[in-house]
């Protein structure tokens, strides 16, 4: 099967064409620029990650409403789904600061749940 890829993980930004087997491995990837992309396709071809960004229910805010919040860092796109549902269930309570753990360790990944605004 072939794919193109966009690598993200330099400026160049290079478009990837990967051809991969049955069982997800590289048979060949051109167009990267450098040794990076290579390593991007594989990861990207196997487990992709990405930084989720959503909202939780603010209990007692000043805005009242929503509280935006992100992973710390990427997490496998396979775990998206169960923590949107995790966070879909949660309310917070305010005094709330940019950074604050929401949710430790989501989905056993390590990464955690963090707020991306104050909320008084």
């Amino acid at each position: 099967m072939k794919m193109r890829i966009c690598c993200t993980t330099c400026p160049n930004e290079c478009e990837l064409d990967v051809e991969i087997d049955e069982n997800k491995k590289i048979l060949s990837a051109t167009g990267n620029k450098c040794p990076r992309g290579l390593a991007f396709a594989e990861k990207e071809v196997v487990d992709p990650v990405r930084v989720l960004a959503s909202t939780v229910k603010v209990d007692n805010g000043a805005h009242n409403a929503l509280l935006p919040v992100r992973t710390k860092e990427a997490i496998p796109l396979r775990y998206h789904f169960e923590v949107m549902h995790q966070l879909e269930q949660m309310e917070v309570s305010a005094p709330i600061q940019m950074g604050d753990v929401i949710l430790p360790n989501v989905c056993d990944t390590g990464v955690d749940v963090i707020a991306s605004r104050n909320i008084r």
